[in-house]
């Protein structure tokens, strides 16, 4: 990484150092920001990041490999992107998204208001 960028900071941590944590750690930090200039990016960010604690990936970080995700792990990162798009009248079906997941972590998908009601014009289907 350019010496340059690593000298660029926000809150005392580089990007490097953002992105080894967590999507909940990494959410914690973005809700600190509270610069004029900064709030904006912060506040799309933080609702990225919240779908992703919501459907139980909120442990995976930045900084790991794509081609170690699990089959369960990629679908929930399509998940949570897909939720966010700004398509309207579609419609979203996931071939069983809880498949494989902790008893847990599926009934945080299934509490999930994006996913158990209209969400403007798309619906999670179970």
């Amino acid at each position: 990484m350019n010496p340059k960028a690593l000298e660029s900071k926000i809150n005392g941590k580089n990007i490097v150092d953002y992105g080894e944590m967590t999507a909940a750690e990494l959410l914690a930090e973005i809700e600190k920001i509270n610069s004029p200039m900064g709030i904006s990016l912060a506040r799309q960010i933080s609702s990225y990041l919240r779908r992703m604690v919501d459907v139980g990936i909120g442990y995976l970080s930045f900084s790991r490999k794509t081609d170690t995700f699990s089959g369960g792990e990629i679908q929930r990162i399509k998940m949570v992107r897909s939720l966010k798009s700004p398509l309207t009248n579609i419609t979203y079906i996931f071939d069983e998204p809880t498949a494989g997941l902790h008893p847990s972590d599926a009934e945080k998908i299934g509490r999930n208001p994006c996913f158990a009601q209209k969400c403007g014009q798309q619906r999670f289907c179970r």
